[in-house]
């Protein structure tokens, strides 16, 4: 449209029309553009009766389905409320319910547009909320992970022109990956983490890959998305972190991700392992000495605060420092200076300190072994890591994650995990926690000829006992040589692979529960003393959760 008018520039500003929806944008025109009075900054979604100005031009926009704009944002403690309605009724009827979080790059577009695209974007069953200024919430009842791809997809398409920095979207399903509003919150706040913002994908909560630092870190647990979401807020400050867990559980590769998403990312990422350290050299380890400073010190050396300057120091196994040496990292903590051993003057040191341990430091502060302010100082923000075997739906994807790696390093052909394998793997408690199953997969790559691992390839890492996961070999004594018949006493009787056995049983206890809870998953899972994502995984696994009809008739079918 051409305008005669001397205050309008030669491109001013851009009108595109979609579908259901009109998006004005202003070319960074010399005069501006306004709309309602007000300049316009970037780009704006219309609503039908805008007065736009260009100059002393006036133009009204006008649309022919004013009705579409009928939803209108709750506050969050309402959608909150709505959610715990939602997947009470999810979980009763075996119901899809998912949660879908939208971050939105700060400042880049007005709240009213947001909202008025997504009152034109969602259905009609479906609300949303602000959470914070850059996220907006939406719960979508009955909408299952494989539609949500393409329902949440669709928005983020609508959203992407008023966000030019970049829109990122993310959700959960209930249960498969959290039975609570606020897990399911978490895990769609995770999603977000590992979406692409210059695309505007949208990721589910189901299986992702995190690339930090050379590392490839698998996510498919919902309190592990919670974790490393956690993580990706306090990378934003300076706050020293304690993380805790048991050995092998990933300690030291959330303190990789608190580091590589941090501001400190440029700077070096030192970390020590305090038990490998012993007492009479930590101080020298991690403090560092001068030339001198004791027998065989023959010249200076850093320590680990120095080399660290401007990055981060991971301390593993912080627990285990002996009582001198925590007094001495106490003062550093407050200070922001070290010492050399033999030194005079102490160093200014810029750092950001995270910390593990595998111990209960609480229970070693009452004990006397852990000195109380140094825990206070350690613990500004404290992360949990749970331990393999409560990340049921973790494990599977690990583990063929992990042997594929394997086989890549060693160079050996692709493998894969029977169902069988799996099963196995995941019935199996993993003390020694990824670490563990790391190893395991990286024998197994490397010992195992046929493409496809099976039970037995397992029995000699993880016990159970060859003979009744696969057929014996035929005994020579009982080999027809001449085709006659062995004497009745030499027949051996029939067995069943044990490992079946214990399935029906476990199939028929879970069944037996839910039937006793009218399907209530919680409620049985908690008859069997199970986890319950544990119990959820078992479930989908026998294809029990739409089998089970409850135990009163007056009530009638349950809603499927």
């Amino acid at each position: 449209m051409r305008l005669a008018d001397e205050q309008a520039s030669r491109r001013h500003a851009t009108l595109n029309l979609g579908i259901g929806s009109a998006t004005l944008v202003d070319l960074d025109s010399q005069n501006g553009t306004r709309v309602g009075g007000e300049r316009l900054q970037g780009s704006r979604l219309l609503r039908s009766g805008d007065v736009i100005s260009i100059g002393s031009s006036t133009l009204v926009f006008q649309a022919k389905h004013t009705s579409l704009v009928t939803q209108t944002p709750l506050a969050l403690d309402e959608l909150m409320r709505r959610g715990e309605q939602e997947l009470e009724r999810a979980l009763r009827y075996q119901r899809p319910l998912t949660m879908a979080a939208i971050r939105i790059a700060d400042g880049d577009a007005r709240p009213a547009d947001i909202e008025l695209a997504l009152a034109r974007g969602i259905r009609s069953i479906d609300v949303f909320s602000w959470a914070r200024p850059d996220e907006v919430l939406i719960l979508m009842p009955e909408l299952s992970a494989d539609d949500a791809f393409d329902v949440i997809g669709r928005l983020l398409r609508v959203i992407s022109p008023l966000v030019p920095r970049g829109v990122r979207g993310g959700f959960s399903t209930a249960p498969a990956d959290a039975d609570d509003v606020a897990g399911l919150l978490e895990s769609a706040r995770a999603g977000t983490l590992m979406s692409t913002a210059s695309t505007g994908d949208v990721v589910g909560s189901t299986f992702r890959t995190l690339a930090l630092g050379g590392r490839t870190i698998v996510v498919a647990d919902a309190v592990m998305l919670g974790i490393y979401t956690m993580a990706e807020r306090l990378a934003t400050s300076d706050l020293p972190v304690l993380i805790s867990g048991e050995t092998g559980t990933g300690k030291e590769l959330v303190a990789g991700a608190i580091h590589a998403w941090s501001h400190r990312k440029s700077g070096p990422f030192v970390a020590v392992n305090c038990a490998a350290v012993s007492d009479s050299l930590a101080e020298s380890e991690l403090f560092g000495h001068e030339k001198g400073a004791f027998t065989g010190s023959l010249t200076a050396r850093k320590g680990v605060f120095e080399r660290a300057e401007g990055g981060t120091v991971f301390l593993d196994e912080v627990g285990e420092l002996a009582a001198q040496t925590q007094a001495a990292l106490l003062r550093v903590l407050e200070t922001r200076r070290v010492q050399r051993l033999g030194a005079e003057r102490e160093i200014l040191v810029d750092f950001r300190l995270v910390s593990a341990t595998n111990r209960d430091l609480t229970r070693d502060v009452a004990a006397g072994l852990f000195r109380q302010d140094l825990f206070y100082r350690l613990g500004a923000a404290v992360v949990r890591l749970p331990p393999l075997r409560e990340r049921s739906r973790e494990l599977p994807v690990l583990a063929q994650a992990l042997l594929e790696s394997a086989c890549r390093t060693n160079a050996q052909p692709p493998k894969i995990l029977s169902m069988a394998a799996t099963e196995m793997c995941s019935s199996y408690g993993w003390p020694g926690n990824v670490r563990e199953l790391k190893h395991a997969m990286d024998y197994l790559a490397a010992t195992v000829d046929e493409s496809v691992i099976e039970p037995r390839h397992l029995v000699s890492m993880i016990g159970g006992e060859p003979d009744l996961l696969t057929p014996p070999p035929l005994d020579a004594a009982f080999a027809r040589a001449d085709n006659a018949t062995p004497p009745a006493s030499a027949t051996l009787p029939s067995f069943r692979p044990l490992y079946d056995e214990i399935a029906d049983l476990e199939q028929q206890r879970i069944s037996a529960a839910l039937q006793a809870t009218d399907g209530n998953q919680t409620r049985a899972a908690a008859l069997l003393a199970m986890p319950l994502r544990t119990f959820q995984a078992k479930v989908k696994q026998y294809a029990l959760s739409h089998s089970v009809e409850p135990r009163h008739p007056e009530r009638g079918p349950r809603k499927r």
